[in-house]
């Protein structure tokens, strides 16, 4: 099964399958009357014991881009045919499983198993149970074999799990009390399932803009017939193209930006400014090779044996292996029996293209001629093998017991600089071996790596207080101090005053808590940043102090919301502006890491950066639920992206699509901030990208202030600059700059997780005051409940420009559970409005229950009139593209004197969508008492830690700040706005009226003692001449700012304010 095994590997690739199968429907019965052909004969294999999914389960258990190769949707006419394409697809399979097993001893296939409750029988079971019964209760032995969970609810579970084929068609299951409640289903994994959402569509998109052409006949002259399959393919594309775009809500004249990359390819959006050509806008870099591609292979086909065989530790996973060699070996070999080289075994694994298949209409699907025409483009001996041989470059990513992963990164130039010809032949020869990779009986799933993209004073006593320059954290000594943020962009100016260092200077991938503010580079790009860079703006937001000599620190105009705290940076930033992200996420994401203290080390890692488009859980986003999941006191924040404008929904982006972490929104900042004609703080950014995810999961999960915020501003090649005067919004000036995005609101939630880990560092739970004994460490899930339970939800809409305003609400995919407020959060003694009560790393078993009682105390002074509870988990990481990805489903519940139950998340239900739930109740008087239900519903697991928050008076005094009257509750914004918008029209009609008046008046002096009337006449049309001129006049004036500095800012009143950087 495994890769290192070469000889008998090359057959479990390229093994050309010999399936012929009748065409009998499934229809969910056994009859599928499956024959296989191999050299001596035909010959009928058993009916499978169970029945398999339907094209519809599919299309709900799993994102993946089946629907599209099958065109089905379930309101078309044509529905049956493609349920009927499904069928013979699923029955070529099991075909080709049976022919791997015969032609290889107890070779395995892999399979999606599910146990459902039938439709009516109203049976429930846990997805522990139902996964138990597949190991326990069935007729066949699943010993040694894993089972991955894709889809589990209280009715149905399903997950992959890999058996000989003849053990698979056996699969029933065992009905202990034989009353018929319960059904088993088995699919074999063809290749149309194995497909990410629009996996094909990034990878035909990249070749378009690499090479201006993504046809298949410019290599070879076309017949008629292809050309006209060929015109018909193109419009098919363009309309599957504007389907994506309105369904992202981008404009027609949006730019991609392409980002090199060696290892996974990346992107972004370019904002207006840059494209106007404002103060510290770059070129736009175009892409500049294919992005790489993912495979991933099934949990348990890589063992401790083939750990050994790659030279890696058999008992631990084994992360950026290097397998070029030995995957150009694999691809090349022959198969034993055919002789054929990869593309042309490929293509008869492949249900569209195989001539054993059941007869397939050639013209049946638009990704049916799709692959018959690249098949037939690269079918050809040795055609592809100097691609094959020469220009992968392969990583391995390997695991014993969860998936491992494979990835492939197209090197161009290698073997030298190739011509036209050569490039589109390596494109399709690329197109045909990810079909043909995944046929191998252990791939589950092909991703296509999205491009990436990059997505203050003010900003911390908004998070704080809400009350202008009122720092109660900071008054407390809590600023950080102590604490290490993890970041990862395009580079620090290590010289710009809020970072520099001019007594120990700056080391690379060495972690010193001793530097002032830079504990660890690793420049794993380069060793810098650009102009006015991304990356020097999102670390100054978090960590960054003034020293104008490099020493002495002072009072800045763009300290850090966490200046006290220190940076460890990883530099994954290239001199255009791109992205280029290591192969290992281990590796990024254990920056600020190491030593032997791990209380010391990095507990939050800020990316202020993203994918756009990828709104499904993605293998990047999986990747940073599992890291979490396997460091618990670790969190990750990650900008949601910027792509929401004209309230888009569904436009969150990998990897801020994940699950444990949090995925943060931009609202606006305050005062000097703003720009002209800009709302205040109760309202969003148009931009802010919305939810939900794909699978329905609430996003982003919290906001932050975002537009604009000022920091510091990278200025390559000085030493020292600093505050020399404040630039405008959106500007530039002397080491500060002003900018906008949801990359700028990451860094500021990043800081307030600082602040948040040195509260529970230096003892200030419970007491409020900072005591030594009281010290604890918290988890990850603690920190982000605490967030989240005090966030609060006040916000007044969407601020679209023009006096547009778009509604928000609670939980409502825009602004998640509300804006960060620390005052709300956890208890100061005299400078909080909430005492806090937390229950961390708390156990729960599947079936289980846990109840705790809390009681309002207003004795002490206390006036907080609400109770808000928060139940965060951080569970195991899903399938990448799954279509319900919480796994240990637990509710919450707060129940009331009363007796009334409430429900989390704004719902009067439980939520079995989120890993992170709340309820706030008003009214919560003095003496009330209120139980807190956590139940392990339905779950995965047999067990799940997780923690709990609750917030309200509990004993505390009051608040000596009165946060009645914060910034919040006073904005005014939009009544000035709309003022200003009413004195502005009268002010100009009344001078045109005026004007008008005048010039008649005149005009009839000069005609003294002509007629009234005809003077009246002869005046209307030097006044409609003079107001034509004064409004063309004022419209010139707005439309054309008087010096550079405005230039950017005049963009940002319209609709520019997506990231203000590369």
């Amino acid at each position: 099964m495994a890769l290192p095994k070469v000889a008998a590997a090359a057959t479990a690739l390229l093994l050309a399958s010999s399936a012929s199968l009748a065409s009998a429907q499934n229809n969910g019965t056994t009859s599928a009357n499956i024959t296989v052909t191999l050299p001596s004969g035909t010959y009928p294999i058993q009916d499978p014991a169970s029945r398999w999914l339907t094209v519809d389960e599919w299309a709900a258990f799993l994102n993946s881009d089946a629907a599209t190769e099958f065109e089905y949707d379930p309101n078309s006419q044509e529905v049956e045919k493609a349920r009927n394409l499904w069928d013979e697809a699923v029955k070529f399979e099991w075909g080709r499983c049976a022919v791997e097993e015969t032609l290889k001893t107890a070779r395995k296939c892999t399979y999606v198993f599910c146990h459902a409750s039938k439709e009516g029988s109203g049976a429930t079971l846990s997805g522990a149970k139902r996964k138990k019964a597949m190991f326990g209760d069935l007729n066949v032995e699943l010993n040694n074999t894993v089972l991955t969970t894709i889809y589990s609810t209280d009715e149905v579970w399903c997950g992959y799990g890999q058996l000989p084929t003849s053990a698979a068609l056996g699969v029933n299951c065992g009905d202990t009390d034989n009353d018929g409640d319960y059904e088993c289903v088995v699919t074999p994994l063809h290749m149309s399932m194995k497909f990410m959402p629009e996996t094909l569509g990034l990878l035909l998109e990249s070749i378009e803009e690499l090479y201006g052409e993504s046809n298949l006949t410019k290599l070879e002259d076309g017949s008629p017939e292809r050309r006209r399959r060929k015109l018909e393919r193109q419009a098919k594309e363009a309309e599957e193209a504007e389907r994506r775009r309105l369904r992202r809500g981008l404009k027609d004249d949006d730019v991609a930006i392409g980002r090199k990359d060696n290892v996974v390819g990346s992107g972004g959006n370019a904002t207006e400014a840059e494209l106007e050509g404002g103060p510290g806008s770059r070129p736009i870099p175009k892409i500049e090779e294919l992005p790489a591609a993912e495979f991933y292979l099934a949990p348990g086909s890589v063992d401790t044996t083939d750990m050994a065989g790659f030279g890696a530790d058999p008992d631990a996973d084994a992360a950026n292996l290097d397998v070029t060699g030995f995957m150009t070996e694999w691809l090349l070999s022959k198969t034993n029996n055919v002789g054929n080289e990869t593309t042309s075994v490929g293509a008869e694994n492949n249900y569209w293209t195989s001539s054993r298949a059941a007869k397939v209409d050639e013209e049946a699907t638009g990704r049916a001629r799709f692959w018959r025409d690249v098949f037939e483009l690269v079918h050809k001996t040795d055609r592809c093998d100097t691609t094959y041989s020469t220009k992968l470059q392969w990583t391995a990513n390997l695991s014993t017991d969860d998936f491992s992963v494979l990835t492939a990164k197209y090197n161009e130039t290698a073997g030298g600089e190739p011509d036209e010809g050569e490039k589109l032949l390596d494109q399709w020869c690329i197109v045909a071996l990810i079909a043909s990779l995944a046929t191998y009986p252990d791939v589950v799933a092909a991703e296509i790596k999205p491009r990436l993209g990059p997505k203050n004073v003010n900003a911390a006593w908004l998070t704080q207080s809400g009350l202008e320059n009122r720092f109660q954290w900071f008054d407390n000594g809590l600023d950080g101090t102590g604490q290490i943020v993890a970041v990862s962009d395009t580079g620090i100016d290590p010289n710009n005053c809020y970072f520099w260092d001019n007594e120990k200077g700056l080391q690379y991938d060495v972690l010193d808590e001793s530097r002032r503010k830079i504990a660890e580079y690793i420049p794993f790009v380069n060793e810098d940043d650009y102009t006015f860079g991304h990356g020097t703006h999102v670390a100054g937001t978090i960590v960054g102090q003034r020293a104008t000599d490099g020493i002495t620190e002072s009072k800045g105009s763009a300290d850090g919301v966490a200046k006290g705290a220190k940076v460890a940076f990883m530099d994954i930033g290239t001199d255009n502006g791109g992205l280029i992200l290591p192969s290992s996420n281990n590796y990024l994401l254990s920056t600020g890491r190491t030593g032997a203290n791990r209380d010391d080390w990095a507990h939050v890692h800020s990316a202020s950066w993203g994918s756009v488009g990828v709104n499904y859980y993605s293998g990047q986003a999986r990747a940073f639920d599992d890291y979490m999941f396997r460091n618990t006191d670790f969190l990750i924040n990650v900008a949601a992206g910027n792509d929401g404008r004209n309230d888009a929904r569904n436009t969150v982006s990998s990897p801020a699509t994940f699950k444990n972490g949090l995925s943060v929104g931009c609202a606006h900042s305050t005062g000097d901030d703003l720009a002209d004609g800009q709302l205040g703080p109760s309202y969003m950014a148009d931009f802010s990208s919305k939810g939900p995810t794909a699978d329905g999961r609430m996003n982003p999960m919290i906001v932050a202030p975002g537009k604009y915020i000022l920091s510091a501003g990278a200025q390559p090649g000085q030493t020292g600059e600093c505050d020399d005067g404040v630039p405008s919004a959106g500007n530039g000036r002397a080491g500060l700059k002003s900018m906008a995005g949801t990359s700028m609101a990451t860094p500021v939630v990043s800081a307030n997780v600082a602040l948040i880990w040195q509260y529970f560092r230096e003892g200030y739970y419970p007491s409020g005051r900072p005591n030594a004994a009281d010290a604890m460490s918290p988890t990850a899930a603690l920190v982000k409940a605490v967030l989240m339970n005090g966030a609060q939800t006040d916000m007044r809409g969407t601020d679209n420009g023009r006096g547009n305003v778009s509604p928000v609400a609670p939980y409502d995919n825009v602004i998640g559970f509300g804006r960060v407020s620390l005052v709300r959060s956890l208890y100061l003694e005299g400078w909080s409005d909430v005492g806090a009560k937390v229950w961390d790393d708390q156990l729960i078993l599947d079936g289980d229950t846990f109840e705790q009682n809390v009681t309002i105390d207003k004795s002490n002074g206390c006036t907080w009139n609400s109770i808000s509870v928060s139940l965060v988990w951080v569970e195991r990481p899903s399938v990448i593209g799954c279509s319900r990805c919480v796994l240990n489903d637990l509710n919450l519940r707060l129940v009331d004197p009363a007796g009334k139950t409430h429900y989390p998340n704004g719902r009067t239900s439980p939520d079995d969508k989120n890993n992170a739930e709340r309820v706030v109740l008003g009214g919560a008087a003095d003496g009330t008492n209120y139980t807190i239900v956590v139940e392990g519903y339905n779950m995965d697991s047999a067990s799940q830690r997780y923690a709990l928050v609750a917030t309200g008076c509990f004993g505390g005094v009051a608040n000596t700040l009165d946060t009645s009257q914060d910034a919040f509750v006073t904005d005014d914004s939009a009544d000035r706005r709309t003022r200003n918008i009413i004195i502005t029209v009268c002010s100009i009609f009344g001078a045109l009226l005026v004007f008008g008046i005048g010039c008649w008046w005149c005009r009839r002096r000069k005609d003294d003692g002509g007629d009234g009337a005809a003077a009246a006449a002869a005046a209307s049309a030097p006044v409609a001449e003079s107001v034509k001129k004064v409004s063309s006049s004022s419209e010139e004036e707005r439309a054309a700012p008087q010096n550079e500095e405005e230039i950017e800012v005049e963009a940002a009143k319209d609709d520019d304010d997506k990231d203000h950087s590369a």
